[in-house]
């Protein structure tokens, strides 16, 4: 004979496995000990019944008018990664707005297109060429794998990258700095050859600082957002190798 309450465990872990099923297993569990009360409470006094039979008769009308709006509304966070054949169409589906957003179409050399600029596209290429100025042409770029260390999502590789050159023989040091989740330290970064960084590891984004000192003196300060958003290709890149 099967034992119900480890048939019920089953059960209950195979509908924990989304927010869906946790839902339904929440709704079985609240409903189950209301209709248990009353069939197993025969001592009770009618007056003492009444409020759990009125819940029983309100709770489903108040489950399906929260249900029905959370389909119509959230539905898109009812389901895991695990309830889709492939995980790319998860992907799509929490993040349909990427394919919707506006297209900038690059102007080729040879293209005979013109260049249609707003009002104001002057000042925004102003803008745009006084912040190479101000960095001196340098910026950070990140690359990711999957982290080899546990408890992390990611690791991380942060560097100095140069607009349209690899001479970086006019920096001095690059320093690095992460937040207080690294103890709200600075961290040197190495050379290797053309390459200037540092390499971490972290289970959620952040945004990253670096100071970049070069050999008159001067300094510029940089910063980028570290974030997650090419996991995913490279998790699927490593899986299909």
């Amino acid at each position: 004979m099967n034992n119900p309450i480890k048939e019920f465990g089953t059960v209950a872990q195979g509908l924990a496995k989304n927010p869906l099923g946790i839902i339904a297993l929440f709704i079985v569990l609240i409903y189950g000990f209301a209709c248990l009360v009353v069939g197993a409470s025969s001592h009770l006094q009618a007056g003492e019944r009444t409020p759990i039979i009125w819940f029983m008769v309100l709770f489903p009308v108040v489950v399906l008018a929260v249900f029905s709006w959370l389909v119509s509304c959230h539905h898109k966070k009812l389901y895991a990664p695990s309830d889709f054949k492939n995980e790319e169409h998860f992907l799509e589906a929490i993040k349909p707005e990427l394919h919707s957003l506006s297209y900038a179409s690059p102007v080729t050399k040879d293209s005979s297109e013109p260049v249609l600029l707003s009002s104001t596209g002057d000042d925004w290429e102003t803008t745009r060429m006084s912040v190479y100025d101000n960095n001196k042409c340098y910026f950070i770029a990140h690359v990711l794998e999957p982290s080899k260390r546990d408890g992390q999502e990611y690791d991380i590789f942060i560097y100095l990258i140069k607009h349209k050159s690899t001479d970086y023989s006019e920096v001095e040091k690059a320093e690095f700095f992460f937040g207080h989740y690294w103890g709200n330290k600075i961290y040197v970064g190495s050379k290797m050859g053309d390459l200037i960084g540092v390499k971490t590891s972290a289970y959620g984004p952040f945004l990253a600082l670096c100071r970049v000192t070069f050999k008159d003196g001067s300094t510029v300060m940089l910063n980028k957002y570290i974030d997650f958003e090419m996991g995913f290709a490279v998790k699927k890149y490593l899986a299909g190798r």
